[in-house]
């Protein structure tokens, strides 16, 4: 399996005040680049966005059918869309409740909205692009 590590950002940052089941960390940067959808283009985040949950930015997680993402952590995803229904069961972060996130543009499938009182975005990785 290859993996792809996005080197873009910088690392430091600041506490946020979360759930008990995660930790989440936002980091600051000052020159914030923008992340798109690999298939359209279409600008989904930016870098500022990048937060640590559970300690790491960065997290390899497989399904009940045993596919193995590789996701990358944001607090805000403007150009996600979030299709289906909000699901607990299968949660790769305890407590929280995911459902699909989509490109808004072309509804390429990037990742998951996470919540439980707090939001964040888990997004593929190998499905974005740097700007």
């Amino acid at each position: 399996m290859t993996t792809l590590v996005l080197h873009f950002f910088e690392k430091s940052g600041w506490e946020l005040e979360g759930p008990a089941e995660a930790t989440v960390k936002k980091t600051q940067t000052t020159n914030e680049k923008s992340l798109l959808c690999r298939a359209c283009g279409h600008i989904i985040s930016n870098e500022g966005e990048r937060i640590a949950v559970n300690d790491s930015h960065f997290h390899t997680c497989m399904n009940p059918s045993d596919i193995v993402f590789e996701i990358g952590c944001f607090r805000r995803a403007p150009g996600c869309s979030q299709v289906g229904p909000t699901v607990a069961e299968h949660t790769w972060f305890t407590g929280y409740r995911w459902q699909i996130a989509v490109c808004s543009s072309c509804g390429e499938h990037l990742g998951w909205l996470f919540r439980d009182g707090d939001e964040f975005y888990g997004l593929i990785t190998t499905r974005l692009i740097n700007s």
